[in-house]
């Protein structure tokens, strides 16, 4: 978890990318050259920012334990960073934040929630749209799975539209009338089928829009 140490290891490695080596090496020489004059939390605070900026699945480690720190502001600058990183792993720190007492911090975290949407999110994406309290984070957590592109999305959505609150079937809806999956038309078709009334006419209308 020790983000000199880390990054050493990225800057001596020929496999990664040019940019991401020169970035490693910007996060070793500010840790190793802060000023004495240098407060560590804004020390911490530009590391979580460099860190952030090499995109590698290596940095999780040091910005998790910056997630620790008692200092809202560092745990702030490591959520901003965490939204740049791309894997699954990256939920940990996030529902971490989305539970911090710091407003700032879940501030950050809902950015994260709201950026990160690629094909292994969707798993994390779900739990926090299933068990969050704050319906926020629910609803940006269903617009990101929306672009998720997987068949389990968008059943997701279907469920949304069907079982959620007016907020929730509104950004369903938006999410499912963008989709351009194969299988979008059929699953709706089928919903459709096995409903009556409004709901029906709703689903109905939503697969008119897409042409089906």
């Amino acid at each position: 978890g020790d983000p000199a140490e880390t990054m050493i290891d990225v800057a001596l490695d020929r496999r990664w990318a040019d940019f991401q080596r020169r970035r490693a090496i910007l996060v070793r020489l500010k840790q190793l050259g802060a000023a004495e004059s240098t407060s560590s939390v804004q020390t911490s605070m530009e590391l979580a920012q460099l860190l952030g900026s090499v995109e590698l699945y290596v940095c999780l480690s040091p910005l998790e334990k910056m997630m620790q720190h008692e200092d809202l502001r560092v745990r702030a600058a490591a959520m901003r960073a965490t939204r740049k990183l791309f894997f699954k792993r990256s939920f940990v720190s996030i529902m971490q934040g989305l539970a911090d007492p710091a407003p700032e911090v879940r501030r950050e975290a809902l950015g994260c929630v709201q950026t990160l949407h690629f094909v292994h999110a969707l798993d994390p994406l779900s739990r926090i749209y299933r068990e969050s309290p704050e319906p926020e984070v629910r609803r940006a957590a269903l617009a990101s799975i929306g672009k998720v592109n997987r068949v389990e999305a968008v059943e997701l959505l279907i469920e949304a539209f069907r079982n959620g609150d007016r907020q929730d079937k509104d950004v369903a809806r938006e999410n499912l009338l963008r989709s351009d999956q194969a299988e979008t038309r059929e699953m709706l078709r089928r919903e459709a089928a096995v409903e009556t009334g409004p709901l029906r006419a709703e689903l109905e209308s939503i697969l008119r829009a897409l042409g089906g």
